[in-house]
């Protein structure tokens, strides 16, 4: 008898557990009835759900001032992104704030394909990447960085790892589209 108290009582501590934590009390009772300490272990290394803790909305190592929030998912994105990672919807790319850039020239990389089909697989495998990218009628620009060695740098990892050749491109920041 002694037993079963305790069983039902490990089953009351991974339902009370288990609702702190964000989740459903009820199911994990009968997890914790079934499983005992294990449903009672398995609760407690869980990580709480619905309750977003700042240090992991952006890594500390980021700089946030170089990220924004995609309208769509709230999820942090580059300013210069213009697809989203995290849900894969389309958002403008917003202009940092740093002085007066009106000549300052910006570095991309151009990628030109031959037909459709071409520009629809360039794009699937560079948005993989996670890059920024332009799309344009008559290329796929990847960029814009604002130094020509970061702009040389993703062009030599994009040739050697994903055998992608494209060609550097310099423009002023007011004619980037």
């Amino acid at each position: 008898m002694e037993i079963l108290a305790i069983w039902f009582g490990v089953a009351i501590v991974t339902a009370i557990a288990a609702g702190a934590r964000g989740r459903s009390p009820i199911g994990w009772f009968f997890i914790g009835l079934l499983c005992s300490f294990m449903g009672l272990i398995a609760v407690l290394v869980m990580r709480p759900v619905g309750k977003e803790i700042a240090s992991e909305a952006l890594p500390s190592s980021l700089d946030q001032t170089q990220y924004r929030d995609c309208p769509y998912c709230a999820e942090p994105i580059k300013k210069a992104a213009v697809k989203c990672k995290h849900c894969g919807s389309k958002v403008k790319r917003q202009a940092e704030d740093s002085g007066d850039d009106s000549t300052k020239p910006v570095w991309t990389i151009a990628f030109a394909s031959e037909n459709d089909a071409d520009y629809v697989t360039l794009c699937s495998r560079l948005s993989d990447l996670d890059l920024p990218m332009v799309l344009d009628d008559d290329a796929v620009r990847v960029g814009p960085y604002p130094s020509r060695s970061d702009a040389l740098r993703v062009q030599q990892m994009l040739s050697e790892k994903h055998q992608l050749q494209g060609k550097l491109e310099t423009s002023a920041v007011g004619a980037s589209a």
